[in-house]
């Protein structure tokens, strides 16, 4: 059987496809095993077994203990590893991530409530959910899931397209590591800079101690802005700082 690409003339190897291509293929082909190996390590001193890993990640035992030992793993293999928080002894994940995707989400158009609906919620868990700072780690997974299923989907929701993009959320695109405490999303032009969303945020009466929530950031980070904005800030956010690192 031939290479399922148009014109190519070589046998087939893997998932229709001769060597060649399936080693190009974005959704194919390998990776190296040394990043995988590395997280594994963190899953592990946080108290993750290898068991543990291999059912999270849909691998059985035996493949878990081959990638200590490869160079190189599938691509496939790679992405449902790497994909798996990093949680506490009591299974705990910060909530950044979670809240992220689902702000990503309502900026294409997927409501609150559908969201909520998919991952067999109601709606008001969803949302107190995304309120505390660290979620349980099968709700994070969920949550990962249904963004990596919907992200590139448009939904169909105008209030919730209207209500992100008048909070500011950037849609899934708008992110490159969305997990990243750190980084700053590439809202485009057609977004509003920080210092439009923080001005707008306080002018409608937002506490000082929501504000990180609801502009997508961190307290530290909500922090280095106001800096970078020449925004004076105020002790009290100093101090949710101080006290978020004591408690993560």
């Amino acid at each position: 059987m031939k290479c399922s690409r148009p014109k190519c003339p070589y046998k087939v190897e893997r998932a229709g496809l001769c060597y060649k291509h399936y080693i190009a293929s974005p959704d194919t082909g390998f990776m190296p095993a040394q990043p995988v190996r590395a997280h594994m390590d963190r899953l592990r001193a946080a108290g993750w077994t290898w068991a543990a890993i291999a059912q999270a990640a849909g691998l059985t035992d035996q493949g878990v203990y081959y990638i200590r030992g490869a160079r190189t793993v599938q691509r496939a293999t790679y992405t449902a590893i790497m994909s798996i928080p990093v949680v506490d002894g009591d299974g705990m994940v910060d909530s950044l991530g979670s809240a992220r995707r689902i702000q990503a989400l309502m900026a294409i158009g997927w409501s609150q409530a559908e969201c909520a609906r998919r991952l067999k919620m109601t709606p008001q868990r969803l949302w107190h959910t995304m309120q505390h700072k660290r979620i349980r780690a099968d709700k994070a997974r969920a949550i990962d899931a249904l963004f990596r299923e919907l992200c590139m989907t448009p939904g169909k929701s105008v209030r919730a397209r209207n209500y992100a993009h008048a909070s500011g959320w950037p849609p899934p695109l708008g992110w490159d590591c969305i997990d990243d405490p750190n980084e700053t999303p590439n809202l485009g032009d057609r977004y509003a800079s920080f210092l439009e969303r923080y001005e707008d945020a306080i002018s409608i009466g937002i506490p000082l101690l929501e504000l990180p929530r609801r502009l997508g950031l961190l307290p530290d980070s909500l922090a280095a802005s106001m800096r970078r904005n020449n925004i004076p800030v105020p002790n009290e956010l100093y101090s949710l700082c101080s006290a978020r690192r004591k408690t993560a």
